[in-house]
C-alpha cells in the first residue's frame, strides 16, 4: 500500500514537472518570437512613415489649387438678349450649345462660323469676381485678381497664385450662379476642385477633379507622402521632377505618348 501511495506521488510529480517544461518552453518561445518581432519593426521604421506629423511636413510647399465650374459658359452672354438684332440674338447661344454637344450648325451665318471659340469661350464664361463670395489664406484675404484664368475644352479655369509662401489652409466660398447655366445639361451644378503642382497640365487633372456641389461644405486634407528610403534623402524639387519622370516613363511605355509639361 505504501509502494502504490509512492508511485502515485512520483506520477503527480513527474507530470508537473513536464507541465513546468512545457508552459517555460512556450513562454520562452513567445518571448523570443515578440523579440523577433519588435526587432523586425524596428528595422523598417526608419524605411517606411504612415504619419501626417513627420518633421519633414512643413518643408512640404502648399499645392495649386484651380476650381473650373462645371458650366461650359453663361446662358445669358451666349444669348445676347441686349442685341437689337433678331437675327443674331441667341445664335451665339445655339452655336456654342451645338459645338459643346458635337451637334452640326445649320444655316449658321459665315461671320459666325469664323468666330474664335478661344474668344467666345473667354468672354462668355463665368467671371471669378462675380462667383468668389469669400477667399482667406491662414485667416487673411485674398481676391479674384490672385487668381490666374486659363480657358479649357470643359470652360474657364482659375488657379489660386496670390502666395508665394507656404500656407496651411485655403478657403473659398463661390457661387457657381447655377441661373445661367446652359440648357440641355447633365444636372451637374457646381465646380471641379484641381490640386496639383505647377507645370502640371490643368487638362489632364480633369479625371482626378473633386467634384463640389452648392449648398455643402467640401473639406480636401493634403498629406504628403514620405521617401520610401530615408537615408536616400533628396530635396523636395528632386522628389517631385523624380517621381514625375516615373509617371512619363510608364505613360509611354503603357500608351506610347508623353504629357505635355505645359
Amino acid at each position: 500500500m505504501v509502494a502504490c501511495n509512492r508511485s502515485k506521488r512520483v506520477n503527480i510529480t513527474t507530470r508537473r514537472a513536464i507541465l513546468l517544461v512545457v508552459c517555460f518552453s512556450i513562454a520562452v518561445l513567445t518571448t523570443y518570437r515578440v523579440h523577433l518581432w519588435l526587432s523586425h519593426y524596428t528595422r523598417l521604421a526608419s524605411k517606411m512613415m504612415i504619419s501626417a506629423y513627420d518633421e519633414q511636413q512643413p518643408d512640404l510647399p502648399f499645392p495649386l489649387v484651380t476650381v473650373c465650374n462645371i458650366n461650359p459658359a453663361r446662358g445669358s452672354e451666349l444669348y445676347n438678349a441686349r442685341s437689337v438684332n433678331p437675327v443674331t440674338r441667341g445664335l451665339d447661344y445655339e452655336l456654342f450649345s451645338d459645338a459643346y454637344q458635337g451637334r452640326l450648325s445649320e444655316n449658321a451665318l459665315e461671320s459666325k462660323l469664323l468666330t474664335s471659340v478661344y474668344r467666345l469661350m473667354d468672354q462668355a464664361s463665368h467671371q471669378l469676381k462675380d462667383m468668389l463670395k469669400s477667399c482667406t489664406v491662414d485667416q487673411k484675404r485674398c481676391y479674384a485678381a490672385n487668381f490666374t484664368k486659363s480657358i479649357l475644352p470643359p470652360g474657364a479655369c482659375y488657379t489660386f497664385n496670390g502666395m508665394t509662401t507656404d500656407f496651411d489652409e485655403f478657403q473659398l466660398t463661390l457661387d457657381p450662379q447655377s441661373f445661367d447655366y446652359l440648357i440641355p445639361n447633365q444636372g451637374f451644378v457646381g465646380f471641379r476642385v484641381l490640386l496639383h503642382t505647377r507645370g502640371d497640365p490643368l487638362w489632364a487633372m480633369m479625371p482626378s477633379a473633386v467634384y463640389a456641389g452648392p449648398t455643402f461644405h467640401t473639406m480636401l486634407r493634403v498629406v504628403g507622402l514620405k521617401k520610401i528610403y530615408k537615408q536616400q534623402c533628396v530635396t523636395q524639387r528632386q522628389w517631385a521632377r523624380c517621381i514625375h519622370q516615373c509617371m512619363q516613363d510608364m505613360l509611354h511605355k503603357r500608351c506610347q505618348c508623353h504629357l505635355s509639361g505645359k
